[in-house]
Parts: structure tokens; C-alpha cells; sequence
């Protein structure tokens, strides 16, 4: 709550992320992946930062809505507000991963695939929030419990994610203002050394 309520940065949501896998271990939701998939509507793509269970950065890419089956099963469940469930094969993971690369969306398959091997078999939990999903993968389905639990995390999560928004609004409002008192203050400047000239003229 702490961590939520000091939000101001992209690196205190670097932490809050830092902070959910963290979360999730002490609440005792085993898994092996986790993400989080920001959704923005105005371009229709989705932003997406995975990591392992110990906080290091497996990916980060973007998805446009109608990039695979998982993008547009996600974007559908989260204008629903509804958990979405999934699972993989090795073979399907594999060939989603082929896919990122195809698409030039992924540079790294070592890092991305998290472990010397692919899972045998991967389940896809994602939780909404108010900006978009938190996933968790793992080799073994989640419980109904498990699943509030992540689902807990997520509405947590947006609180944060909401108050990092403004701050950056905020930012663009103040920046913008400076900039304008900067050309107000070019524009006088300008019109003082005019009329110092057309003094000398006269």
C-alpha cells in the first residue's frame, strides 16, 4: 500500500511491478512467468512487460489488437472486466514465440523463454484492471482461490498504474506551461529590442 500511494514514476512502477511477483510468493500463488499488459484503446495496441518469478525482465513488446488469438482473446475479456484462462502445449508456446519473432517483436528467444527448456505445458491466467491485465503463467492450473487472489493483486495494481497517469499528465501540463512562459518570454524580449530600435531610428 505503501508503494502504491508514492507513485510519481516509471521507476516506482518498475517497483510496483517488482512488488506483485513478490506479492504473489508470499501469498503462496506458485508460477513461473508473470506480466503485465497495458492496454491502450486510442491506438489499439497493447503494451506488454514479462518477467520471471525473480523480478528479471523476460520481454517487452507491443501487440496491435489483431496480432494473434492471446491479443484479441485479451482485449475481449478485459472490455468484459472477466478473468481470462488459457493454456499451451510446449508446441504452442514454441510457435507463439516463433511469432514474436517473425513479427520482429521479440530479440531474444533465450530471455524470453525464461529457462535452458520451453514448459511442457503452460497455463495463462489473466486478472482485469481498470488500464488493462496481470498474467501469471504456470505449469499447473490455478485455483478459484488463487485466482481472487491474483485478481486481488490486479485492482491493487491499477490504483497505482492510475496515479502514475496523472503524475504523467501532470509532467506534460507543467512542461507545456514552461514552454509557453519560454516563448511568452522570447516573444517580449523581441518586441523590447524592436522598439529599443525604432527609438535609435527616431
Amino acid at each position: 500500500r505503501d508503494k502504491i500511494f508514492s507513485v510519481g514514476t516509471s521507476k516506482d512502477i518498475e517497483e510496483i511491478i517488482s512488488s506483485i511477483w513478490n506479492e504473489l510468493d508470499i501469498l503462496g500463488v506458485s508460477f513461473i512467468r508473470c506480466g503485465v499488459f497495458i492496454i491502450n484503446e486510442a491506438h489499439e495496441k497493447i503494451n506488454t512487460y514479462l518477467s520471471a518469478p525473480d523480478g528479471k525482465a523476460l520481454a517487452a513488446f507491443e501487440l496491435a489488437y489483431d496480432t494473434n488469438d492471446i491479443a484479441k482473446n485479451v482485449v475481449s475479456h478485459w472490455k468484459k472486466n472477466k478473468i481470462y484462462q488459457t493454456s499451451w502445449s510446449k508446441r504452442e508456446f514454441l510457435a507463439f514465440m516463433a511469432d514474436l519473432i517473425d513479427k520482429g517483436l521479440l530479440k531474444d528467444p533465450a530471455s524470453y523463454q525464461g529457462s535452458e527448456h520451453p514448459p511442457e505445458h503452460l497455463y495463462l491466467n489473466f486478472a482485469p484492471f481498470e488500464q488493462g491485465m496481470i498474467y501469471v503463467g504456470n505449469i499447473e492450473a490455478f485455483t478459484a482461490d488463487e485466482l481472487d487472489l491474483v485478481q486481488s493483486i490486479a485492482n491493487a495494481f491499477s490504483i497505482a498504474y492510475a496515479r502514475y497517469e496523472d503524475f504523467n499528465q501532470l509532467e506534460k501540463a507543467k512542461k507545456s506551461a514552461e514552454d509557453s512562459l519560454m516563448e511568452l518570454k522570447a516573444t517580449q524580449a523581441q518586441l523590447i529590442q524592436s522598439e529599443k530600435m525604432a527609438s535609435l531610428g527616431e
